[in-house]
């Protein structure tokens, strides 16, 4: 039971990290382009900020794990381990 609630603690953390990471580049790119005056238009907003698809997987991948890391510290404070040794 232990296993498996850590287990699905792990992939919600996962999931909430992969959703918060996608939109916050999304939205910063968004912000780019408006501040450009561009339409939504992907290719031409890369053209003009000038990233390359390689450091926006990196950006992607490394917003990801700071979410990761930031929501299992929360979920250890907010859920601390129970010592197995039940003082009696």
């Amino acid at each position: 039971m232990q296993l498996f609630r850590i287990g699905l603690g792990l992939l919600l953390a996962a999931l909430l990290g992969m959703l918060f990471g996608i939109w916050n580049f999304g939205f910063s790119l968004f912000m780019h382009a408006e501040d450009l005056g561009v339409t939504s238009d992907p290719e031409l907003v890369d053209q003009l900020i000038g990233i390359p698809p390689q450091t926006k997987s990196l950006v992607i991948a490394a917003v990801i794990g700071a979410g990761l890391c930031v929501l299992l510290l929360v979920g250890s404070f907010v859920y601390p381990r129970r010592s197995r040794h039940h003082p009696s």
